[in-house]
């Protein structure tokens, strides 16, 4: 029997979609990346917009129409936070979550009589114990040792979706460390749904997962996922610092540099905090890579705050800015402010792009000349695509270099979005 896993949602979903794979492989059914030879078609969604939720929906249709012989199975984020009648008018032949990926292997085996094998999250569960290595995209190696989140911001459903906040034990995490740097990975990327919350001890713990990679033979690259403002102290930015194969790329969520809309959102800091964090982590780091994610149309936002926001973008001048228009969550508190219309926030979303698009080019200017080292990924017939330490997308013209080495390169020049090194 055959499997295909259609993924959607962030790098905590695509490793537990790893999961599931191997889950299966496991059990002896082999994976397909053609669902029309599927025997098991499974959709792993995510919900943290009502889009999301339709494009998950819209996804079981579309699956359910191209093998129709298929067992089209959901999991993830949306079903976690559905009704069980809700659930049973999808197009689904079986629905589990996030919390129960295990139940797979009842389904492909035994083929049960319920529809609905959602197991609901509880307030002091553990980390799930899977017993998987990592998620691999070839040259690097996913491992998430953080899920859930305590943080309850009023316009997202997460909490409800993942649970509480909960860690794998450092013992664990050492364990899959090792394995992974047997395997040869170069770059080590830890993840988690709220990842500077990892143990809960002001990052102490996540220091201790880092220096242990850090420590590794074959892994040469350390790299976080996301991180929120909350948790990154001072003294964890210095010890980041001494670490040396740690890559200085922090992905930290502002949503909006308005002080009224944070405050409404229910985010544990101003826009002054945010920024002297920021100014802390240039002066400690070399060249670091500053990433955020934007929410723009927010209940409330006036011309003012989107103004603010705009002109928080233009001085701290984000490597890049992951700017989308405020979706209503129904669930969340946002769901029932006042709500701003779609042209405005289409309008305001599309002018945010255009200036942060501005400075992400001017960012990728300033590295000509310079000296980086890039872990080569992807070979074209004229060219081979990598990532600098800090995150920067590198296109490398002529040589004969191979994926998954590190190649010191000097970059010549922009193109298309990437810097480009030329070896003549």
């Amino acid at each position: 029997m055959r499997f295909f896993i259609y993924n959607l949602g962030c790098k905590v979903n695509g490793y537990d979609a790893a999961m599931m794979s191997k889950l299966l492989t496991d059990l002896g059914l082999k994976k397909t990346e053609k669902p029309s030879k599927a025997d098991f078609i499974i959709v792993n969604s995510c919900t943290v917009t009502s889009k999301s939720d339709s494009k998950s929906k819209k996804m079981l249709r579309h699956f359910k129409k191209e093998n129709s012989k298929a067992k089209i199975i959901l999991s993830g984020c949306m079903p976690q936070v559905m009704s069980a009648e809700e659930i049973e008018n999808l197009s689904a032949d079986f629905v589990i979550g996030n919390n129960n990926i295990s139940e797979l292997s009842e389904i492909v085996q035994n083929i049960p009589e319920s529809k609905n094998e959602v197991k609901a999250h509880k307030n002091d569960e553990e980390f799930y114990e899977d017993d998987i290595k990592y998620e691999s995209e070839k040259t690097r190696a996913k491992l998430k040792i953080q899920d859930g989140c305590n943080q309850f911001c009023s316009y997202c459903i997460i909490p409800f979706a993942r649970g509480r906040a909960r860690s794998m034990p450092l013992e664990k995490v050492f364990q899959k460390i090792d394995l992974i740097d047997a395997e040869g990975f170069k770059e080590l990327v830890l993840v988690g749904i709220n990842l500077s919350r990892y143990m809960e001890d002001k990052c102490e713990s996540l220091i201790k997962v880092i220096d242990y990679a850090n420590g590794k033979k074959n892994i040469e690259r350390i790299r976080l996922g996301s991180l929120e403002y909350d948790n990154i102290t001072d003294e964890f930015l210095m010890s980041l610092s001494k670490i040396e194969k740690f890559c200085p790329h922090f992905h930290l969520s502002l949503q909006s540099g308005s002080d009224k809309i944070l405050k409404n959102m229910n985010r544990h800091y101003t826009a002054l905090d945010y920024a002297k964090k920021i100014e802390k982590i240039r002066n400690i780091f070399d060249d670091p890579a500053i990433t955020t994610d934007i929410i723009i149309g927010f209940p409330g936002e006036t011309e003012k705050d989107f103004e603010e926001t705009l002109d928080f973008v233009k001085k701290i001048r984000f490597e890049k800015v992951h700017a989308f228009p405020y979706s209503l969550r129904k669930g969340t508190k946002a769901a029932k402010m006042q709500q701003v219309p779609d042209d405005i926030k289409k309008q305001r979303t599309k002018e945010l792009i255009g200036v942060s698009e501005e400075i992400r080019e001017e960012f990728l200017k300033n590295q000509i000349g310079k000296k980086h080292l890039v872990l080569t990924e992807k070979v074209s017939q004229d060219s081979i695509f990598g990532y600098t330490k800090n995150y920067i997308p590198v296109k490398i013209y002529g040589g004969t270099m191979e994926r998954n080495q590190l190649v010191e390169v000097v970059i010549t020049g922009v193109k298309d979005g990437f810097c480009i090194s030329e070896n003549k």
